[in-house]
């Protein structure tokens, strides 16, 4: 009986534990269940992202890219996108109206299309111009413009032409292309450069057909003066040896210009050569009336070569700057050289001083 008891004991046992332990296993799960998934729509399942709590104000804003953005940056790339070979400096040279550097040096591409007219703007007057095939294009001169228009409806259609201006030339490349990619106008401007074209050729040239008069005519005067002339503030100084004088006869002006004027006179019985003349202006000492102090900027030399023969005379004019009249203390010094026909020199010495102009 005991047994029986105790069999019957261990099976109610078993049969109200094993309900209790399920339970109990059952209420402990139920706790760690995970909790369910916001619902999102259906159209962004395919890119959602996990809910971020939002960032306190003083932390530091996340630099990480967000994924979402490269989404956003796909829907608003535009639909058409430019080709490379568009995006270069091609899109520039392609305008409808360009202007463009005076080049003889240069071929350039000219873009005509049917039922379209192509102006070429130029600098100056255009003289001739020559088509490479007359059945294809027609370009008619106006001036310093011209008109080119295609005539013929073929699109692989290429020829050349040059045109002459008054100075220099230009060549083109014509092509016929489709309306709308056609070159409406094209001007052409100067570089800017000393070495540009002269668009004044005659008044360059009567300027300077003139300038050889003037100077042809001054030369003209100089000797007429040195000949005859006297000059218009005398001052002398004069220098004497070995039947050779030299003198300082004075100042004339002559073509907004001042001169001193020399007179040389070889009264010896061979020729000599002048060689060198010097003038310079001084002041006298105080102390001492032998000591002269040179003023600086009053020294004016001229190098000749300059033949005086036997018993004639000869004048030189020696360009000086402007010449104040001179005080009492004041004075010039003439120096210079001679050449004598036997290899001999003569040094020139002669003052003048406390006179006026």
């Amino acid at each position: 009986m005991n047994r029986m008891f105790l069999s019957g004991f261990l099976v109610s046992l078993i049969v109200i534990t094993i309900p209790l332990v399920w339970l109990i296993d059952a209420r402990s799960s139920s706790r760690v269940l995970p909790t369910p998934p916001v619902a999102v729509p259906e159209a962004r399942t395919t890119f959602s992202l996990p809910v971020e709590p939002p960032a306190p104000v003083h932390a530091t804003p996340v630099t990480e890219a967000d994924p979402s953005d490269n989404i956003v940056m796909v829907k608003k790339l535009p639909e058409k996108v430019i080709p490379p070979e568009e995006s270069s400096g091609e899109v520039r040279d392609r305008a409808p109206i360009r202007t463009l550097v005076y080049d003889a040096s240069r071929l350039y591409t000219l873009r005509t299309a049917l039922s379209h007219v192509t102006i070429v703007d130029l600098p100056e007057d255009a003289r001739e111009v020559y088509v490479g095939d007359s059945k294809l294009f027609l370009a008619e001169v106006l001036g310093s413009r011209i008109k080119v228009k295609p005539i013929t409806y073929d699109l692989k259609s290429r020829t050349n032409m040059i045109v002459y201006t008054e100075h220099d030339r230009l060549s083109f490349r014509l092509l016929v292309v489709p309306p709308g990619e056609e070159d409406d106008l094209l001007s052409f401007r100067l570089p800017k450069s000393e070495t540009v074209v002269n668009l004044n050729p005659i008044k360059t040239v009567l300027r300077k057909k003139l300038k050889e008069e003037e100077s042809q005519d001054l030369s003209m005067k100089r000797r007429d003066f040195l000949k005859e002339g006297d000059p218009q503030h005398p001052l002398r100084a004069t220098f004497h040896a070995d039947k050779l004088l030299v003198r300082l006869l004075g100042f004339s002006s002559l073509d907004q210009n001042q001169y001193a004027v020399i007179d040389c006179r070889n009264d010896s019985g061979h020729d000599v050569t002048l060689r060198r003349i010097r003038l310079r202006r001084f002041q006298k000492s105080l102390l001492w009336e032998t000591s002269r102090h040179y003023e600086d900027g009053m020294d004016w030399s001229r190098d000749l070569d300059k033949t005086v023969p036997a018993g004639q005379h000869v004048r030189l004019l020696l360009e000086v700057g402007k010449i104040t009249p001179l005080s009492q203390r004041e004075g010039l010094f003439l120096s210079g050289r001679v050449r004598t026909s036997g290899g001999g020199e003569i040094a020139i010495k002669a003052v003048s001083a406390g006179e006026r102009l």
